[in-house]
């Protein structure tokens, strides 16, 4: 496995990014809310956990909107040394139904992703999971819904996400914030590389 993974879950309404420095293990997580937050915490054996959740950009166009969204969910990579060869990509694939408006916009999403983790010298093709996959390796069921995904999520890292988002939770009034389902799927995204990957190497 190496040095570094980025995991992107690239909802439009609310996308996220996990990048983690494996060598350091710290945990750097982008997503968006509707105020600039910084929380710092820790993820079961992630003990440095730091996440940056942002104002969703204001934008006349598409184009400003996907370059915005792309640009500051790649403000957590911070090291030199993430390249082709130093640096997995890891993202959600669509479900085999997936089709219209919201695809195409996620699509070119994707794609300004791409073009930025070019600046890093990151070529390869990332690796797709598909959400039923992710589901199942989350939960043990391939149709999960969100509320069963955080729930795992929680046993799983030991991690109260309900409380750690409360002051957000308290004045959006809601159960379940944006940014919460994105950051359980980006950080399952990560944890399901890291597994198959082991699996992989004890299998060679």
């Amino acid at each position: 496995m190496k040095r570094f993974i980025i995991s992107a879950d690239y909802s439009i309404t609310s996308p996220a990014l996990t990048f983690l420095s494996r060598n350091e293990n710290k945990l750097f997580i982008s997503a968006f809310s509707f105020e600039d937050v910084e929380i710092f915490t820790s993820f079961g054996e992630f003990r440095d956990v730091k996440i940056k959740l942002m104002r969703y950009p204001t934008f006349d166009s598409q184009f400003e909107r996907f370059r915005k969204l792309a640009e500051s969910l790649v403000s957590v990579i911070e090291n030199d040394d993430v390249n082709d060869e130093t640096c997995d990509v890891i993202i959600e694939g669509y479900s085999f139904a997936s089709k219209g408006r919201i695809t195409s916009l996620a699509e070119a999403l994707q794609s300004f992703l791409f073009v930025l983790f070019l600046r890093f010298g990151i070529q390869r093709d990332p690796r797709k999971v598909s959400p039923s996959t992710l589901k199942k390796f989350a939960t043990g069921n391939g149709r999960a819904d969100k509320e069963m995904m955080i729930k795992s999520f929680e046993e799983r890292f030991q991690v109260d996400l309900m409380n750690l988002f409360q002051p957000l939770i308290k004045k959006k009034g809601k159960t379940v914030i944006p940014p919460i389902s994105d950051i359980v799927d980006s950080m399952f995204l990560l944890k399901f590389h890291m597994e198959m990957s082991d699996e992989q190497r004890e299998a060679d």
